[in-house]
């Protein structure tokens, strides 16, 4: 934005300066002519030149704006006339610098002779206004001149203007200069045909010298690119394509022009393309092989299947490069290629990139292979254990489900569970919950983490029957944990409980005791209901699954029902475990204010009678960030049995900085305390960290 400001504010200055200056003219009644004439002498002067020169310019730069063509003419005109070896070098220089501006038809011919100058600075100015000049004719004398001079210098200006106006005709006179024994004249050729990138262009390049070498090297190479490009571009593939394979072989290896190149021969290839890439895979060139191995997006179908056949004609190294690439782009149309290398190559590295490969170019029919070779271990086991879990072919999830019902190993069945659970593979659902009520407890596990992830609400049931024939406590905590993860992904919240609902109430009065405590891990009002009638029941069995059901609750719902219970449970276990679990609910992070909350904690703290319960009340006083759960821990740090906690409890609220700061005299004041307490090094340093500000 300042820049542009300061553009805006020189433009201003220069338009106004002109505006002043024709405005003195007209006062004056002064012409054009005389103008120039009184201006010329100084334009040319040894010292003071700047002043005439600089009221010039702004007089062109007026002429030169819109809507003032007549006068714009006018002033090519009279500083055309001017041009002759009558006016002085630095006088007919800037004119030159005017007329490269401001100039059209009017002055081409004075210019052009101009080309002729004794002085270079006179021909350099020259050449660069017929470059800019738009008129036809400027081209065709810049053509004339370069045809017919001799020194090289001026060649090369000439050849850097017609490229620069990038006329097509400018080809043929160009394309001349490409034979000339000085390399420099010929690079200069060779730039501005890249620079007219037409087909005549192209043609006159393709007539150039054979043995190039050095810069002209170079610049021959990129102009033949830049009209292989164009050709391209307008859609003449076979032309450009013909460009690119002619220049391939002067290109140097390992440079960017030949990886251009290599890019433009494939792009203009077409259903040649395949064999392109072999070709260069079989090579020793690394930088081509990598651009022909990324063209490999824009293949498919036949393309991708061409490649894959030519896979037994590469050397392992190339052939595992191309695995790798085929399996990546994922088209089904390279799986014959990629099964035959797999089957056949002695080569390991080539058996594990073609079973990679398989992941992503695999089909249904290839699932039975990659489960034997999975089975088998060892590197191939592990290549084919990682496609399996790549392959997203139709089918795919059906076929390993049977597998794994009908695997007879229990080791082999584990093992294919763990692959359907890793593909996310919920059609194998229903037959995992089969697995979850069979015989061998390792299995039944393994299928019931994977429900855990994969099950619906509508397979809570089915889950259930698992948890109701177990007897271990393992395994049921498992289960229930399973059916948690499924419930926790119904949407409505309110209605997570509602699959374990629906079994509870067909239960019988055991099963009820043994759904409960899973009730009170999900939560919601329903279960709530339940777990308090079940406290106040008499049956000792009933009372005990509603502790448990509220001891397990998520949120602070059930807070009131733990302190209760926590103060008038007649069982010493019931109500350590009531107090602990209030405790867990009652710092819960929620929406609750932290005046609240640690409110929970003091009401706590009389009721613990062990100090493993006070620790961890003092514990779970870290989640409630405010500067009063400081002063509420502090008063533990005199406590012998309570300090240490004590201490890990205020570290941990001083670790936020944006509670610390604007507490910093209560902070640095408990901080010292703790440096003087704690018997944790790590913890003392921490404490140091903190009270510096860091």
């Amino acid at each position: 934005m300042r820049k542009l400001k300061l553009i805006t504010a020189l433009v201003f200055c220069v338009t106004a300066a002109a505006a002043a200056a024709l405005a003195e003219e007209k006062k004056e009644g002064k012409s054009l002519k005389v103008v120039l004439d009184e201006l010329l002498p100084g334009m040319g002067a040894e010292q003071g030149y700047e002043g005439p020169q600089q009221q010039w310019q702004e007089i062109c730069f007026q002429a030169g704006a819109p809507g003032n063509e007549a006068r714009r003419a006018e002033a090519g005109r009279l500083m055309a006339e001017k041009l002759g070896p009558q006016t002085p070098v630095r006088a007919r220089i800037w004119l030159l610098t005017q007329l490269e501006r401001i100039g059209r038809e009017e002055c081409v011919g004075a210019v052009a002779a101009a080309l002729d100058d004794k002085d270079p600075l006179v021909r350099d100015a020259a050449c660069r206004a017929l470059a800019n000049n738009p008129a036809p004719d400027a081209g065709a004398k810049l053509r004339a001149k370069l045809a017919a001079t001799a020194d090289n210098k001026l060649k090369i200006a000439l050849a850097n203007a017609l490229g620069f106006r990038a006329e097509p005709a400018s080809a043929s006179v160009l394309g001349k200069e490409l034979q000339d024994p000085d390399t420099a004249v010929a690079a200069a050729a060779a730039s501005a045909l890249g620079k007219i990138a037409t087909s005549e262009a192209a043609a006159e390049l393709r007539r150039a010298p054979v043995n190039i070498e050095g810069e002209f090297r170079l610049r021959f190479l990129d102009a033949c690119l830049r009209c292989a490009d164009r050709l391209l571009r307008e859609g003449s593939a076979a032309e450009a394509g013909k460009i690119y394979a002619g220049i391939a072989r002067h290109a140097p290896p390992n440079e960017p022009i030949r990886l251009a190149i290599m890019q433009g021969r494939l792009n203009a290839a077409s259903d040649q393309a395949p064999a392109i890439i072999l070709e260069v895979l079989a090579g020793s060139d690394a930088g081509t092989a990598e651009v022909a191995l990324g063209h490999l997006a824009k293949l498919k179908g036949e393309a991708i299947r061409s490649l894959a056949e030519g896979l037994p004609k590469l050397s392992p190294i190339a052939q595992v490069a191309l695995l790798n690439a085929l399996g990546w782009r994922r088209d089904a149309a390279a799986l014959p290629g990629v099964r035959v290398v797999l089957l056949k190559s002695p080569d390991e590295k080539v058996e594990i990139a073609a079973l990679r490969a398989l992941g992503g170019v695999g089909d249904a029919s290839v699932v039975p292979l990659l489960v034997e070779l999975m089975f088998a271990g060892g590197r191939t086991g592990g290549a084919a254990r990682e496609s399996l879990d790549r392959l997203f072919a139709q089918g795919a999830d059906e076929k390993l489900a049977a597998m794994m019902k009908a695997a007879k190993d229990p080791g082999q069945r584990g093992q294919l569970i763990e692959v359907l659970d890793r593909r996310r593979a919920e059609v194998a659902v229903p037959a995992l919950l089969e697995e979850a009520l069979g015989p061998d407890e390792g299995i039944r596990r393994r299928a019931m983490a994977a429900l855990g992830r994969l099950a619906a609400a509508r397979d809570v049931a089915g889950m259930l029957k698992a948890m109701a024939k177990t007897q271990d406590a393992g395994e049921r905590e498992e289960i229930e944990r399973a059916v948690l993860a499924v419930a926790s992904r119904v949407p409505d919240e309110a209605k997570q409980a509602e699959p374990v609902l629906a079994v509870y109430r067909a239960a019988s009065e055991a099963e009820k005791n043994a759904l409960l405590p899973l009730l009170g891990r999900i939560g919601g009002a329903d279960a709530l209901d339940l777990a308090r009638a079940a406290l106040a029941s008499a049956d000792p069995a009933r009372c005990e699954a509603g502790v448990r059901a509220l001891c397990n609750w998520p949120d602070a719902d059930a807070a009131a029902d733990l302190l209760k219970l926590a103060e008038s449970a007649k069982d010493q276990s019931q109500r350590v475990r009531a107090l602990r679990a209030f405790v867990r609910v009652g710092s819960l992070r929620d929406d609750r204010p932290n005046e609240e909350r640690l409110g929970l904690l003091k009401r706590a703290m009389p009721l613990a009678g062990r100090n493993e319960d006070r620790a961890w009340i003092l514990e779970r006083a870290a989640a409630i960030r405010s500067v009063d759960t400081l002063r509420f821990v502090v008063g533990y740090l005199d406590n012998p049995e309570l300090a240490q906690q004590a201490c890990r409890t205020i570290v941990e609220l001083a670790h936020h900085r944006d509670l610390r700061e604007p507490n910093k005299a209560e902070f640095t004041k408990a901080l010292d305390r703790v440096i003087q307490v704690a018997k944790d090094n790590g913890l003392v340093q921490r404490a140091k960290n903190y009270r510096a500000g860091r």
